[in-house]
């Protein structure tokens, strides 16, 4: 070979080596690319289930509060005496306005101030004993908004409505201030793109799909392709820049109504990645290594952050115990995968609840609640599931049962510990669960059943139902 000849092969060789290498960072690039794309959708999954579970339990415990107003309010009459007058003009942090309708459909809410809601489809549903959540409304002053409304029935008839007016903004504001970071925002909306759940900004756009089309995509038919997915009542994920960052936004069903959550989140970190890696390959490869270590730190962290938070929301905040949801998903599960071991469900009430609130406030009846679920949790086996049901009432769903009378010696174990520790007393009704029971809902239903024998039979009592018969549930 010529002397000559060998600066070219050095310099072929050279540039192969060179294609390689920018071929093989190239793939690099792009697996890395997707693998950080697929690492912040996973992180977002886990964030938005927890904005969820928190979003549910914001709409229930308004929706209890309703519900104890309509307990102890009175009648309306024609003196404007009655009890809940004095709370009319009460607004939460959160921005819950509180109203009271006559039968007639009169609305009287702050200032005593009075509207005509007669023809609302949220006032006529709870003349029909339902309580119901409404769709996108519009206050009287112009605030885009949502009504949750619980019928109160004296003597078997509907009396009246109550009702809580909970504008969007200030839905947005507990749901975003729930340990979200900086970086993101959450939102609620209906399949028409209709927030429910907003944040300072959002009121400039009549739906969430405005807001989107005024982004830079990188389709423009990535809207409408969203909008048809929700339709559908799938889950996705849309990306697009705004200002200059890009952004990743993930929605999937929210479980009330037809209504949708979403998380935006910023992809700063992802961007700063592919730029320093475009700027130099040195560069690139000192910031894969660092990445990767940071993304493996930080994906641990958040996992364990997250799930933590989602652990924390599937407890019910005042007593500590399993939300009612929750308590379903176990029940159930426990129920399918059942098939040789007898179970036990536990219906509890406390007694005279109601009179203890009455005299002695909501603050005493909470730490009664706080007494009674401390007491059951510590009176069953790790294994068992405690949890708030509603109110003042609890279950216990109890397995690996050998016979009857465990459920029984626990249940009586309640009493004793309750009577001892506490200064108030318990009903427990118990259904026996055979292997071949499915059903969570008729097993429920028997234990509501025994529960309700109990009181009858003068309460501080315990009745037992057996387990039905097996031809029942094949």
């Amino acid at each position: 070979m010529n002397k000559k000849e060998y600066p070219v092969s050095g310099i072929l060789a050279a540039g192969l080596l060179i294609a390689a290498l920018l071929g093989v960072m190239g793939i690099f690039y792009q697996n890395l690319q997707e693998k950080l794309f697929t690492q912040a959708v996973n992180n977002l999954v886990v964030t938005t289930q927890s904005d969820k579970l928190y979003f549910d339990q914001i709409i229930q415990n308004r929706l209890y509060w309703l519900e104890t107003i309509a307990e102890i309010s009175d009648v309306p009459d024609a003196e404007g005496q009655e009890n809940w007058q004095k709370i009319l003009n009460w607004q939460s942090v959160d921005g819950m306005h509180f109203g009271v309708a006559d039968a007639r459909g009169n609305l009287t809410y702050a200032k005593q101030a009075v509207m005509d809601i007669s023809n609302r489809e949220y006032f006529q549903a709870a003349m029909q004993r339902k309580t119901t959540i409404s769709g996108p409304l519009t206050t009287p002053e112009g605030e885009d908004s949502i009504v949750l409304t619980v019928p109160m029935i004296r003597q078997g008839k509907v009396q009246e409505a109550v009702c809580a007016e909970i504008t969007t903004t200030a839905l947005g504001a507990s749901l975003n201030n729930y340990a979200n970071p900086k970086a993101k925002a959450t939102l609620v909306f209906t399949p028409q793109g209709q927030l429910i759940s907003s944040y300072a900004g959002m009121e400039r756009y009549a739906t969430i799909y405005e807001m989107l089309e005024t982004m830079k995509l990188k389709s423009d038919d990535l809207v409408e392709q969203m909008r048809r997915e929700v339709l559908a009542g799938n889950s996705g994920t849309l990306t697009y820049y705004n200002g200059g960052q890009l952004r990743l936004l993930y929605y999937e069903p929210v479980g009330i109504q037809d209504w949708y959550i979403c998380s935006l989140v910023v992809m700063d970190a992802h961007e700063k990645i592919l730029q320093e890696m475009s700027a130099s390959a040195f560069g690139v490869l000192a910031a894969i290594l660092l990445i990767v270590i940071l993304l493996a730190a930080t994906g641990v962290y958040l996992i364990l952050y997250f799930q933590r938070r989602v652990k924390e929301a599937q407890k019910d905040p005042l007593t500590g115990v399993y939300t009612r949801l929750m308590a379903q998903r176990q029940a159930s599960r426990i129920l399918k995968e059942n098939r040789h071991t007898l179970c036990a469900c536990l219906f509890i009430d406390v007694d005279d609840f109601k009179t203890i609130n009455d005299h002695y406030g909501h603050d005493e009846g909470d730490r009664v609640l706080i007494s009674v679920s401390r007491v059951l949790s510590e009176s069953v086996r790790s294994h068992d599931i405690v949890s708030r049901y509603g109110g003042d009432e609890f279950t216990v769903w109890l397995n690996n049962l050998k016979q009857e009378q465990e459920a029984r010696d626990i249940a009586q174990r309640f009493l004793t510990r309750i009577d001892q520790q506490t200064t108030v007393h318990i009903s427990v009704g118990i259904v026996m669960v055979s292997p071949q029971e499915r059903d969570y809902e008729a097993v429920l239903k028997r234990a509501d059943q025994a529960l309700y024998q109990a009181k009858q039979k003068g309460k501080n009592q315990i009745c037992l139902i057996p387990a039905a018969p097996e031809e029942e549930n094949l």
